[in-house]
């Protein structure tokens, strides 16, 4: 892996925030050395125009290295949900065995502080207790890299922001 994921700190349940910036979606690793098996993704990407077989072949090889639930934000998230699940599922078909859960969810209607909030404050459930990690991952956008850093630095206030518009 050539890009370096940072450690940013613990979200309220002591799941590890680590954090992810790359300039292009195929930069993106499919593999990452995390301090847990199992992991949660929050994807910020404009993936428009990215094309499916780039999206499947990543979808693909990260579904067998500890994913276990991801959330989706930006432009065209729902394509790249829909091409996630149709990859565990062709997994699945050709293993001929059953995957563990992994969950997927997009959010379209919702803003950058939502989707974010929600990867951390709503994704620790029992099927998932080894996911000790919460990896955010951006592509792309400096102005994105920016606004996720000053968030995951203060989660008190993403809650605040949060809380108080719901």
């Amino acid at each position: 892996m050539s890009q370096a994921v940072e450690t940013i700190g613990n979200d309220i349940y002591d799941r590890q925030i680590c954090y992810l910036n790359v300039a292009e979606f195929r930069t993106l690793p499919s593999k990452y050395d995390l301090p847990s098996v199992n992991f949660v993704l929050f994807l910020a990407c404009d993936a428009a125009g990215l094309p499916v077989d780039e999206i499947y072949d990543w979808a693909y090889e990260i579904i067998n290295n500890g994913l276990s639930y991801v959330c989706l934000w930006g432009e065209d998230c729902e394509r790249v949900h829909d091409i996630i699940d149709e990859a565990i599922v062709m997994r699945e078909i050709e293993s001929g065995i059953e995957l563990p859960l992994i969950m997927t969810t997009w959010h379209t209607n919702d803003t950058l502080d939502e989707a974010l909030w929600f990867a951390l404050y709503n994704t620790l459930d029992d099927d998932f207790p080894d996911s000790n990690v919460v990896l955010v991952a951006n592509v792309g956008d400096g102005e994105r890299d920016i606004n996720l850093r000053k968030r995951l630095a203060d989660l008190e206030e993403l809650n605040a922001v949060v809380v108080s518009t719901a």
